[in-house]
Parts: structure tokens; C-alpha cells; sequence
């Protein structure tokens, strides 16, 4: 463990007020702060998203979870809008109980869903969003 030695003034004034000019000088010179290590947990905050568009599109697994980081758009059919990220746009289907109150489209949201490719003739990948968090 590394120690280091720090004069405090205050300790001096304490140390003078009750046992006298000697003895404050004596503290003061062996005050002696040891470094202590502090270790914390850092916890995923709402930020984090498990995937991109780019990525899902590239290798959409069918049922597979995920997270996405990014905004929804327009109203493309029945609960269905489309979702851009920085690197693209996907379609995704999100129930009304499932939609947030107060939410504006164009607002920075997380998704969480699986990915569902089994519609129209497996043409159209989606995401089946389970749970939208307002950013």
C-alpha cells in the first residue's frame, strides 16, 4: 500500500489548542494519509444498445433478443413505424400497451424486442418490440 505524508494546517491549531506548542509541532510533522483504493460498479445504464440496424439487417436471426439506441419515425401500418439508428432504418412493430405516454415521434428511445423475419415471404426483417425506454 503507498503512503504519503500531508501537513494539515488545522492539525497544528487542534493539536496547539490542547497540549501546547511542542506537542502541536510533533503532530503535525507525523500525520501520515494512506492511500486507499476505492473499487465501484459501473451498471449498464439505458444507453446501451446490443446491436445496430446495420448489424441486424446484415444477419437477422430469427427470435433473437435485442436493444437498439435510436428514434422512431413515421407510422408505416398497423403499429408498425419505422426505427432509425446512426446506421440505418429497420421497421418495427410495437403494440399500443407497449408505446410510452408522452412519447413524440423523432424522440431518442431504447428499443428492447427480438428480431421476427418469418412475415411476408421472410422479405421483411422486424423488430417485435417488447418495451420502448424514453432517452
Amino acid at each position: 500500500m503507498n503512503t504519503y505524508t500531508k501537513t494539515f494546517a488545522f492539525v497544528a491549531v487542534a493539536a496547539t489548542a490542547f497540549a501546547g506548542a511542542a506537542v502541536a509541532q510533533e503532530a503535525v510533522q507525523s500525520v501520515t494519509i494512506e492511500k486507499v483504493s476505492v473499487e465501484t460498479t459501473v451498471q449498464p445504464t439505458a444507453m446501451v444498445a446490443t446491436h445496430t440496424v446495420k448489424t441486424i439487417m446484415e444477419s437477422p436471426k430469427n427470435g433473437a433478443d435485442v436493444t437498439l439506441i435510436g428514434t422512431i419515425g413515421a407510422k408505416v401500418g398497423h403499429d408498425r413505424y419505422a426505427f432509425t439508428d446512426r446506421t440505418g432504418m429497420i421497421q418495427i412493430q410495437i403494440s399500443k400497451k407497449d408505446m410510452p405516454a408522452g412519447m413524440a415521434l423523432g424522440q431518442m428511445v431504447r428499443i428492447d424486442g427480438e428480431i421476427d423475419n418469418t412475415g411476408f415471404f421472410k422479405r421483411i426483417t422486424e423488430v417485435d418490440v417488447d418495451r420502448v425506454t424514453l432517452l
